[in-house]
């Protein structure tokens, strides 16, 4: 049987830092304890982990020589991403679900594993056909693709949310290509987004891609959370995981997030109006106890 990994990133900002504990957390609470596959962190911020962390989670320490190579010569922080997964594979063997620190767990994922284990490959989220320009964000990509049909990557490919990546270690040739793919794009289009459909187009050529939104959610489009998540660890601070892991649905992401995301799908005359009013939104009340 294949061993199973679950990858984070998390360095830098003590934000993103708090996401990654508090998404451990909600694994645990889901799997009502140690969860059945082994959790491995690359940070640069080791001492702070281990004291919110169980003493199973495996690190591999980042620093800032090594971070620098993997951004690459233009210092693209998504290509950290990439690099960090072929290291990865290049040192552990089995199949992995890689997650990016915005995410909780609301299921559990075995069955992701066991996707990737019948030579699949899973993402979070099939965010639709880059060609119908859904959001300014497709649009523009839409319009680049035209323009540079020396990318092989036409109207009708479809864009996957990749806060949730699942591979196996086997799957190293794919991610060298997603790598190169990176680069070569992100060197005429400097976008966030090309890490991103560089694993959608590498991938969705090897076959359909599972989805696992229904049991992660994603909050990549609520920052906001953050100024939540500091309050919640300073409100809990030097007690053990075993305690504040339970309190973690006092601030639920999915929860709060809905007054955001209900004026976010607003039609653009209403946004309007809302603009001129403050706020255009409110965070629903929570309670730490």
């Amino acid at each position: 049987m294949n061993t199973r990994y679950l990858v984070y990133q998390a360095y830098g900002n003590v934000a993103i830092i708090h996401e990654l504990i508090y998404s451990v957390y909600s694994l645990i609470e889901v799997y009502g304890g140690r969860p059945p596959f082994q959790i491995v962190i690359y940070t640069d911020n080791l001492a702070f982990l281990k004291e919110w962390l169980p003493d199973w989670v495996e690190y591999s320490v980042l620093d800032e020589e090594r971070l620098r190579n993997w951004a690459g010569p233009r210092q693209f922080v998504h290509r950290v991403k990439v690099m960090m997964l072929l290291d990865f594979m290049q040192n552990h063997s089995g199949l992995l679900l890689y997650a990016d620190t915005d995410t909780v767990f609301i299921h559990p994922i075995d069955r992701y594993f066991d996707a990737v284990e019948a030579s699949g490959h899973v993402m979070h989220l099939d965010e639709g056909v880059i060609g119908q320009r859904s959001n300014l964000v497709f649009s523009k990509v839409d319009a680049f693709l035209k323009n540079h049909p020396e990318f092989g990557i036409d109207s009708t490919t479809r864009m996957y949310n990749a806060g949730i990546i699942g591979l196996s270690s086997m799957d190293r040739s794919l991610v060298k290509e997603v790598l190169a793919l990176t680069d070569r794009l992100y060197a005429v289009f400097p976008k966030h987004i090309v890490e991103q459909l560089a694993f959608s187009f590498v991938l969705v050529k090897k076959g359909p891609v599972v989805e696992a939104h229904e049991a992660v959610y994603h909050y990549w489009n609520f920052k906001e959370f953050r100024a939540v998540l500091h309050e919640f660890f300073t409100f809990y601070k030097g007690q053990p995981y075993q305690v504040v892991s339970p309190k973690i649905s006092q601030i639920n992401p999915e929860r709060l997030s809905r007054p955001k995301l209900a004026y976010e799908q607003l039609p653009f005359w209403k946004k309007a109006v809302r603009k001129l009013k403050k706020p255009r939104w409110q965070l629903p009340p929570y309670t730490l106890s």
